[in-house]
C-alpha cells in the first residue's frame, strides 16, 4: 500500500529492494510500538478498574449511611419545614408554587428552606463524619 502511495517517488530510488525492505521494517517497528502502547494502556485501565471496584463497596456503605442520616435529619424537621424541604427537593416545586399551595409568602418558603438546610447540616455535624457532611452539601446544592 505504501509503495503505491509513494509511486511518484519510485523513479528517484536507486536501490528499490533496499527501499522496500526499509519500508517494511519501519512499518513493522511502528506496529510493534503501537501494540506495546495498547498493552500498556490496557494494563493501566485494568489497574484503575480494580482500584475502583475495591472503592465501590466503601462508597456504597458511605452513601447508604449518608442517606440514612439525611432521612433522619428530615424527620427531625418541624412539619412545615419538612413539607417545604420535600416539596422543593423531591417534588421540584418552585418557591412561588409552594407559597400558593401552603398559603404562605414566598419569603417564608425561602426562610423555611434555609432553616431546614441549616438544621440538616447541624444534624450531620453532630451525627456524621465531615466527609459525609461534605457529600451532603454537594448533593443539596447540585
Amino acid at each position: 500500500m505504501r509503495i503505491w502511495q509513494n509511486r511518484a517517488k519510485l523513479g528517484e530510488i536507486e536501490n528499490p529492494s533496499a527501499y522496500i525492505y526499509k519500508m517494511a521494517s519501519n512499518r513493522t517497528l511502528d506496529y510493534i510500538k503501537q501494540n506495546a502502547n495498547d498493552i500498556k494502556m490496557q494494563f493501566l485501565v485494568a489497574r484503575k478498574e480494580a482500584a475502583l471496584d475495591m472503592n465501590v463497596t466503601e462508597s456504597d456503605i458511605s452513601l447508604h449511611e449518608t442517606d440514612l442520616l439525611l432521612r433522619e435529619a428530615i424527620c427531625n424537621l418541624s412539619p412545615q419545614r419538612r413539607k417545604v424541604f420535600v416539596m422543593i427537593r423531591e417534588e421540584g416545586l418552585t418557591h412561588d408554587e409552594i407559597a400558593m399551595q401552603l398559603s404562605i409568602s414566598k419569603h417564608s418558603v425561602r426562610n423555611h428552606m434555609a432553616e431546614a438546610l441549616r438544621e440538616i447540616r447541624r444534624h450531620f455535624r453532630v451525627n456524621g463524619s465531615f466527609a459525609t457532611l461534605f457529600l451532603l452539601v454537594l448533593e443539596i446544592f447540585s
